[in-house]
């Protein structure tokens, strides 16, 4: 596109479609009520230069934080107090792209919110979050914040123990116990999800959840028998699950 010399629209950059895409699944899946969770993506450059023509560029603003790592680059943002329900049918208004200053310690929106507003409100955890990705990997470049059902559901039957939270998830249906993604699409041997406390502490698991996907809860979650299922594969007790 950039070679031909044609400027795409903002909305129609398969990127943008493609955060618009992940934000409505998420609103489908029952994880944002209201206007809880966020969601950001740092650019490629590329990109960028496919979309550059469409901004119109405001009045920087601090970011409450400092991410020199991340200086001069651009992120696709869901704005503060917005609905996911209304990314996909007015995404002009719920997100945003903002560009960061040459030392990473302030912001201008440059497309988007179009009837005021700004970047969530957890933009500098955003941010600081995928700067140390970036250090540990730079292909690492969402970082999403969704109220997971089941995830969610599993704090009242599982040890808040990080050990625990990180393996028994994948134990659950068995068609997760093959393969892992790696955060970037790739997939990973068993032992990719055979990690050390220290590494999973680190960030160095970026795997996803297939759980997540699932409508409901498996009936027999609170069964002697899926209890059993839990200490096999965490190799610690589990808790006592209120009856």
């Amino acid at each position: 596109m950039e070679r031909l010399g044609i400027i795409m629209k903002f909305l129609d950059a398969e990127f943008v479609q493609g955060f618009i895409r992940m934000a409505d699944d998420g609103w489908q899946q029952g994880w944002h009520e209201r206007n809880g969770g966020n969601l950001s993506y740092r650019v490629k450059p590329e990109e960028v230069e496919l979309v550059k023509e469409n901004f119109e560029p405001k009045e920087f603003q601090p970011i409450g934080t400092t991410v020199p790592a991340l200086a001069g680059e651009y992120f696709l943002v869901t704005g503060s107090g917005k609905y996911f329900r209304n990314v996909s049918i007015k995404p002009e208004d719920s997100i945003c792209m903002i560009e960061l200053d040459d030392k990473g310690e302030n912001y201008r929106i440059v497309w988007g919110l179009v009837n005021g507003g700004r970047p969530t409100s957890e933009l500098p955890s955003h941010l600081m979050n995928l700067e140390v990705k970036k250090l540990q990997d730079p292909d690492y470049r969402v970082v999403y914040h969704a109220h997971t059902t089941n995830i969610i559901a599993l704090t009242f039957v599982l040890p808040l123990e990080d050990k625990v939270f990180t393996r028994v998830p994948r134990s659950i249906p068995g068609w997760c116990g093959r393969s892992a993604l790696d955060g970037t699409g790739r997939q990973r041997d068993r032992s990719s999800y055979l990690r050390t406390d220290e590494e999973i502490r680190s960030g160095h698991l970026g795997t996803s959840w297939n759980l997540c996907r699932r409508q409901r809860l498996r009936p027999d979650l609170r069964s002697d028998a899926y209890r059993r299922k839990i200490r096999r594969n965490s190799g610690e007790d589990v808790v006592h699950a209120a009856e």
